[in-house]
């Protein structure tokens, strides 16, 4: 058994180096993200991006544009170029990420997206700009909105266009996350499970209890996370806060449930093991599976 379970913690030291070999920035665990659906602009070219009220977030800042602009295509620094024109005398910044959206109409800003920040949209064929009217922000881990645009207000001389306050709504995807939450608690238990069971956990009762267990930590986990946003800069922190929190739940519960027929001294390795287990598995998951986050 010692040695099945030597081997499985070093095929998981393995997935973590090749895992901090893909991502020279170290940043583990799941991050927040803010995400619109834009409605009403088919047909046009279009880009978007979101006018943040700090001047820098992770990788984004303002004064990081130009080293950003030297790796990029041309096409791709003159919509920058016209950006930070248009949005120069805003109170809100451009920190320097754009995507097009003309073919998906979709917006996704997955990697330390703005606390604070306002919608911004540029076509470029028309030379005219859309800006939110009111202030948006984070209001969970994964943030989504919806827009609707009012194409008649395209046919106005005018190049800036106010997008009013009803026309930005939140629209939590509960459907997708919902299944992607049960995604990684499948794989999450059965990863759990078959560890349970090299470290000699083989009886009904023991299985049950653990697996109900992992359950409860897993909804609590994922729903801290997608509810909690964490503050600027402290995602990984708290993401680890909370997953030595559950250790301590999981190690507690197991000591009182099946402790009679267990060493404590196992029972806390098995609590430990298992969560190191499943966030090293995370982690390869996120990098083959990012949707699934």
């Amino acid at each position: 058994m010692k040695k099945k379970v030597f081997l499985l913690l070093t095929g998981l030291l393995l997935i973590l180096y090749s895992v901090g070999q893909k991502s020279v920035q170290a940043d583990t665990g799941p991050k927040p993200s803010v995400v619109v659906d834009i409605k009403g602009l088919e047909g046009q070219e279009y880009w978007v991006t979101l006018l943040a009220k700090e001047e820098s977030t992770g990788p984004y800042s303002v004064d990081g544009i130009q080293e950003r602009m030297e790796y990029q295509e041309k096409d791709v620094n003159t919509i920058f170029e016209k950006i930070i024109k248009l949005t120069r005398t805003q109170d809100y910044h451009f920190l320097g990420f754009t995507q097009n959206c003309t073919e998906t109409h979709r917006f996704e800003w997955v990697y330390y997206p703005p606390e604070e920040f306002k919608i911004f949209i540029y076509l470029p064929k028309l030379n005219k700009y859309f800006i939110s009217e009111d202030e948006c922000s984070k209001y969970a881990f994964d943030s989504y909105y919806t827009l609707k645009v009012d194409q008649n207000e395209l046919n106005h001389e005018k190049n800036c266009i106010v997008i009013k306050k009803g026309a930005v709504k939140r629209s939590y995807d509960y459907q997708e996350e919902t299944g992607n939450l049960l995604a990684r608690m499948l794989f999450t238990l059965a990863v759990e499970i078959l560890l349970a069971m090299l470290m000699g956990f083989r009886k009904k009762k023991e299985l049950f209890i653990i697996l109900m267990v992992n359950v409860l930590t897993q909804v609590f986990l994922n729903v801290v996370l997608n509810e909690m946003v964490f503050l600027k800069n402290w995602q990984t922190l708290g993401y680890l806060l909370v997953e030595v929190g559950i250790v301590c739940l999981e190690g507690i519960a197991f000591v009182k449930t099946i402790g009679s027929d267990n060493s404590q001294r196992k029972i806390w390795t098995y609590a430990f093991l298992a969560n190191l287990l499943s966030f090293g598995s995370g982690l390869m998951m996120a990098e083959l599976l990012p949707w699934l986050f």
